[in-house]
């Protein structure tokens, strides 16, 4: 619920339910949100359910950034909410302080009529927040639409536009300098036009969000302002032309305590690049281990970068069959390696029920990714597959008309390493490479971690610097 109900009574300065249940419908969980714009008053509430057993504990959570909200379960996705305007606060009032409410309700008009032949028990076992980095002393700072007005004395939080005098008592009163000038629109590699918010960022990332403060290292939204790196130097000269990369499935069950051992893991194994599965909280993991993470592939198939040995160039995500547990995806990253361009795709593959109840659904699958790193541009570039592919689905791909694995395999690609397992699962964590480009050594389990799986590992070594790879940059930058 809204801390100081900025823009008004409810529901106009918000709610958000992470997680609410009714006695009378038993296993039913709500994630909803309540705003002026969106509530069940009109009829235009928006959220999702779905049934659960409530006889086993469970974790709800809720990744709330600038301009999304993502609901998990269990560590699965089962509810987005993005704004066509972030600067409406009747469709999002979420850019202000909100406080933690735990809430047991009898009757009402959700719940209904009182029957105490049953008991209903509410049980907790812990509450937990995160800020963006991982770290639990997060310190709020004030949102204000001045940020946006300067040389001006009033603005207003909901539309974000300035004003000259008050025309409303809820207008944000700015402070007004008699040197104040309109804001000068930066490009990047500016240095003399780095926003205010670069200074959080150490140099080390190229963008900043005025609104929220967070850096980037790339410019999803057009208001990003550009800011000059000075930490990170790519790497050049022939030692750059090998890479270690790894694949780590860090389960999701406990995340947050368990994410320091996934943390140490990742530094002592100190790879280029790392596809992550089953990953709860990128920001936090990137943090604890050093790394830099690629915030172009959605809600889950996170990886993270050394930019010390890669540069971030782009990164997307594709779409595939999903199964019970969770929306499935192929997630991406194009990256410099010197004075070459490579492309590391990172999975977790569905198992056999849902969208995904054939057997011959990864054949499917490889079939995307091989149409997909087409139009991408990709198809004669150096490129990278690794992933948790849950092969079992194919028969370990033995079913007719392959699996996934083995579909790659018979359109150029190196099947390089399965994980061993023991300890963790075996056999269905691979590491694949496009034939022409590259040469493998070093491949190994690398440690569970504390996980259910073993992280891999590989060396790989270019084979040659391809000059259609450098000519994608200019293309996909």
């Amino acid at each position: 619920m809204s801390t100081d109900s900025n823009y008004g009574n409810w529901p106009a300065s918000g709610e958000i339910d992470i997680m609410e249940a009714i006695g009378k419908s038993h296993g039913k969980v709500f994630g909803t949100i309540h705003t002026d714009a969106y509530n069940h008053m009109k009829g235009t509430q928006k959220g999702k359910s779905f049934y659960t057993d409530f006889s086993e504990w469970h974790t709800y959570a809720l990744d709330w950034s600038e301009d999304t909200l993502t609901w998990y379960t269990d560590g699965n996705v089962y509810n987005t909410f993005a704004p066509d305007n972030v600067h409406d606060s009747a469709k999002w009032p979420f850019n202000r302080r909100f406080y933690l409410l735990l809430n047991l309700a009898l009757g009402g008009n959700l719940g209904g009529s009182i029957n105490f032949n049953d008991d209903q028990v509410m049980e907790i076992d812990y509450v937990r927040v995160f800020c963006l980095d991982g770290s639990t002393n997060c310190k709020t700072e004030k949102i204000t639409c001045c940020d946006k007005c300067p040389g001006q004395k009033y603005c207003s939080p909901k539309s974000g536009n300035c004003y000259g005098e008050k025309k409303s008592d809820y207008y944000d009163t700015c402070v007004v300098t008699d040197d104040a000038e309109p804001a000068v629109e930066t490009t990047p590699g500016d240095s003399s036009g780095d926003g205010e918010c670069c200074s959080s960022c150490g140099g080390a990332h190229p963008f900043c969000s005025t609104v929220s403060g967070e850096c980037y290292d790339s410019k999803r939204k057009d208001y990003y302002q550009s800011c000059t790196t000075t930490t990170t130097t790519p790497c050049v000269g022939p030692q750059c032309k090998t890479i270690k990369i790894m694949s780590y499935n860090t389960e999701y069950k406990n995340y947050d305590s368990m994410m320091h051992g996934y943390a140490a893991k990742i530094r002592g194994v100190a790879p280029a690049i790392v596809g992550l599965q089953e990953c709860q909280n990128r920001d936090g993991l990137a943090g604890l281990s050093g790394y830099t993470a690629n915030k172009d592939t959605g809600s889950q198939n996170y990886m993270l970068f050394d930019p010390s040995k890669v540069t971030f160039v782009s990164g997307g995500k594709l779409r595939i069959p999903r199964d019970n547990f969770a929306e499935r995806f192929i997630t991406w990253g194009q990256f410099r390696l010197g004075d070459a361009v490579i492309w590391f795709f990172n999975t977790h593959l569905p198992h056999n029920h849902n969208e995904a109840a054939s057997s011959r659904t990864h054949a499917k699958i490889a079939k995307m990714f091989l149409e997909k790193r087409k139009e991408l541009g990709a198809e004669n570039a150096p490129t990278v597959v690794v992933g948790d592919m849950n092969s079992h689905a194919s028969n370990f791909n033995k079913v007719d008309g392959g699996g996934f694995e083995s579909n790659l395999q018979a359109n150029g690609f190196t099947w390089a390493y399965t994980a061993r397992g023991n300890p963790g699962h075996g056999s269905i964590d691979h590491i694949l490479y496009s034939t022409p480009h590259w040469t493998h050594s070093d491949c190994k389990d690398s440690g569970t971690g504390g996980s259910d799986h073993t992280s891999i590992t590989c060396d790989l070594t270019l084979r040659v610097v391809e000059d259609v790879a450098l000519a994608q940059v200019a293309k996909y930058a």
